[in-house]
């Protein structure tokens, strides 16, 4: 097939035009319309450097004496996330491991020859996904996809069967620590979740300054100051940020 030049300009330009684009008109009430567009890759680099800040000083609680307040704050929060025993504490930082080790039984256990020969497992999967779910949920009896849902049941207990194995070894590994260290590393886990959440609350709030302009002169800003974000425009954001977030998945999408 002959590959006309002016195919692959046409696909270029559709392709920069969706990353590129301007924006558009978001009604924000009877009265209110604003314009949300793209960012810069200068607005996009300032917006991130500010986001720093927020997690810097959540990060510092890392290093503070053990009376600081803002330390203390963290502490006071483990009972109300249920974390107030060291069996709490204990799963809750053998999570993420646990986590992996699912993913890592789900592939060993579809390689067997059992599951992996002639793509059973693969095929159970896809035929279940096809609508044999929706036929057990309106025919119990249905020969097939009961036979189906059984053996997608077997395979599934072999994965939880392997899986709880690897949780009990890392519980057994993680429990032999005192509990004052295993509260420290529930603490620290949970400043670094925080500091992350900081930092990317304030470059979204950063971007929305940057990205909302007046309908009537993109060039203007509609925000005075970062600061409005929180103030007079604390209705509007969650919307805003919405809009925002819709463009940026469009210019994701056309690089690709």
């Amino acid at each position: 097939m002959d590959i006309k030049i002016e195919d692959i300009l046409a696909k270029t330009r559709a392709q920069v035009k969706r990353i590129y684009e301007v924006g558009k008109e978001v009604p924000l009430g009877e009265d209110l319309t604003l314009w949300i567009q793209k960012l810069t890759p200068a607005e996009e680099k300032e917006a991130l450097e500010h986001s720093y800040k927020p997690r810097a000083g959540i990060l510092s609680l890392l290093k503070a004496d053990p009376d600081e307040p803002g330390l203390l704050e963290f502490k006071d929060t483990l009972e109300r996330w249920g974390l107030d025993t060291k069996e709490a504490q204990v799963n809750f930082l053998i999570t993420p491991d646990v986590q992996k080790a699912q993913a890592s039984q789900e592939s060993k256990i579809a390689s067997q020859k059992e599951w992996s020969e002639n793509d059973y497992l693969i095929t159970l999967q896809s035929a279940w996904n096809d609508g044999l779910d929706e036929k057990l949920a309106l025919n119990p009896d249905d020969e097939e996809a009961s036979r189906v849902f059984k053996e997608l049941k077997r395979y599934t207990e072999q994965v939880t069967k392997a899986v709880e194995v690897d949780r009990i070894d890392l519980f057994e590994r993680m429990d032999i620590k005192s509990e004052t260290e295993i509260e420290d590393k529930v603490v620290k886990m949970l400043i670094e979740h925080a500091a992350g959440q900081a930092q990317l609350n304030e470059f979204h709030a950063w971007a929305i300054y940057f990205a909302t302009r007046l309908v009537e002169d993109h060039d203007v800003h509609f925000f005075g100051t970062r600061e409005d974000i929180d103030g007079y425009g604390a209705s509007l954001y969650p919307r805003l940020l919405e809009e925002y977030m819709l463009l940026s998945l469009d210019s994701i999408e056309g690089k690709e």
